[in-house]
């Protein structure tokens, strides 16, 4: 299921925080507010954002950054953190394997019942606005139907000084496969403009922006090496 369905199903702010709260309550699963204690974590540091397209496939590592996939990105990529926004039955067969054997150190999802192994990984985020920029808004994440999106926002409410993107391409394909066209394609200029707005909002802020893919369709973001990254 893509996020826009899942916003679909929900009503969105306020009563997504609701709703996501009663299910924590229901479930007695751990208190959303446990993402407090990731605010200002990495004040200073320097963070890449890997989504899973095909340009993914250029990087092996990104050491001296820390590193934040989405879905199962960290299958590719060593990544610390994770973003996962869709329930296991809404992967393609062998991805969700992916993300249930990750060895990435915590997983984010607004999802309280998903299924990761040792629960203590898992942190629930509060969903803010839709096509939001409020990236002070401290433990809500803005968010799109694109999951970059947010793991962007959570990168910058970590304390980050600068965030690149790598993998969020719209192109064909994903690093994992020859999977065609995005989906995400057919309102590709809204998406593109989401990005745009989302990276003026962090330059307002003093945050370095980059995008690592050449191939990227996000031309709002500065495209730039590794190498030149890390010198900025």
């Amino acid at each position: 299921m893509s996020f826009e369905r899942i916003r679909r199903r929900i009503t969105f702010p306020p009563d997504s925080v609701k709703e996501v709260q009663k299910l924590v309550e229901k479930q007695k699963i751990q208190d959303p507010k446990i993402f407090s204690k990731f605010v200002g974590l990495h004040k200073g540091e320097s963070f890449v954002v890997c989504g899973c397209g095909n340009s993914l496939k250029n990087y092996e590592s990104f050491d001296s950054h820390i590193a934040i996939g989405v879905n199962d990105a960290s299958s590719r990529i060593p990544c610390k953190y994770l973003v996962v926004v869709n329930e296991p039955r809404n992967f393609a067969r062998g991805r969700w394997e992916n993300v249930e054997n990750t060895d990435a150190e915590y997983v984010f999802t607004h999802i309280p019942t998903l299924p990761i192994p040792n629960s203590e990984r898992r942190v629930i985020i509060n969903l803010g606005k839709y096509e939001g920029v409020n990236l002070d808004n401290y433990g809500f994440i803005d968010y799109t139907t694109n999951s970059p999106y947010m793991a962007i926002i959570i990168a910058y409410q970590m304390g980050a000084r600068k965030i690149a993107i790598v993998g969020v391409d719209f192109t064909l394909h994903h690093f994992f496969g020859e999977t065609g066209k995005h989906k995400i394609n057919r309102e590709i200029d809204k998406v593109l403009n989401q990005y745009s707005v989302l990276g003026r909002a962090l330059t307002d802020k003093g945050i370095s922006i980059a995008n690592l893919s050449q191939e990227s369709m996000i031309e709002s973001w500065p495209k730039m090496t590794l190498e030149e990254f890390e010198t900025i």
